[in-house]
């Protein structure tokens, strides 16, 4: 436990042990004790003290990232000791308030069904150089791609209804699947569902084969996807966000390129309710191991990627 005396050391505490954590946050001062909870138990937490300033760093787990949260004004020292941290341990430092993207503009989804069409809109902008996706296009290209249904409201979208999407919009595709057939039909509530579920994928399939879009079945790796993004191309990837959010859900991610042995990502799903920024969205910078954690749903584990590039 860390006491609240000052001292001109710079001291930590880990929030991995919730307990501990959880006591931390009832000994701060009131203004500073809500934005300390906003931070969930499965992020990456640690609490920076020097004298009476405090800071948090927070990161979603396996992302190599920390933001610096000042609580307060912060202090130099905190700042000084943050970017010791993050040499020593090799996460990249950023800002609480934001960080601003590469060559690939960033989207963030406007509903809870269309991270497949955020993913492909931001891939149009940064492969083809058109303008920024906006609401207009994320909404079609959903029309165009979704399975129909989910548990608790309209479906996401199929890979090969997002490679169909792409192509009709001048790009490359490529769908990548673990195994073939209609997947993710636990999302339909009923059986009734879970068929209007296959046939809606087993039309696109057919429709994507008719179009000459290429398919491969069979299970695939983070060197894999690499390869794809260092020839120029960027991926669409099939993710289960209980990695990063806490809660079982297919999700898909946008992979814009590889820089120093690491991928950037694109997650068009922020949430401001668990004190997240752009910080925690933009250029995600994701090992391979960890990509191949996130990259799978499901049991037994489904993989899927839409591959893109310049024609």
């Amino acid at each position: 436990m860390l006491d609240l005396s000052e001292g001109p050391a710079v001291a930590a505490v880990e929030g991995g042990d919730e307990a501990a954590w959880t006591a931390l946050g009832g000994q701060l001062p009131q203004e500073h004790a809500t934005q300390f909870k906003r931070f969930p138990k499965h992020l990456q937490r640690r609490a920076l003290r020097h004298g009476r300033d405090w800071a948090l760093l927070v990161g979603r787990p396996l992302a190599h990232y920390r933001k610096l949260v000042p609580l307060g004004q912060g202090s130099g020292a905190l700042r000084e000791e943050a970017q010791r941290l993050a040499e020593r341990e090799g996460w990249e430092l950023r800002e609480a308030g934001g960080h601003a993207p590469g060559h690939t503009p960033y989207y963030r989804q406007t509903t809870g069904f269309t991270c497949g069409p955020a993913t492909l809109g931001m891939a149009l902008s940064g492969l083809t150089g058109c303008s920024a996706p906006d609401r207009a296009l994320e909404i079609q290209i959903w029309r165009e791609a979704t399975t129909i249904h989910a548990p608790s409201g309209p479906g996401g979208c199929d890979p090969f209804g997002l490679a169909l999407a792409a192509e009709r919009r001048g790009l490359k595709a490529e769908v990548v699947k673990s195994r073939p057939g209609p997947q993710i039909l636990d999302r339909g509530a009923d059986d009734a569902r879970r068929e209007l579920m296959r046939f809606v994928q087993e039309s696109f399939c057919a429709e994507a084969e008719a179009a000459g879009i290429a398919s491969h079945y069979r299970p695939f790796d983070a060197a894999f996807l690499a390869a794809h993004v260092q020839a120029g191309g960027q991926a669409i990837l099939l993710v289960d966000q209980i990695h990063m959010h806490g809660e079982v859900c297919p999700h898909w991610i946008l992979l814009t390129a590889w820089q120093a042995g690491r991928f950037h990502a694109h997650d068009p799903w922020l949430d401001e309710e668990q004190g997240e920024s752009s910080s925690d969205v933009v250029d995600l910078p994701l090992p391979p191991a960890a990509v191949e954690t996130i990259g799978s749903y499901g049991s037994p584990p489904y993989q899927a990627a839409v591959l893109l590039s310049r024609r």
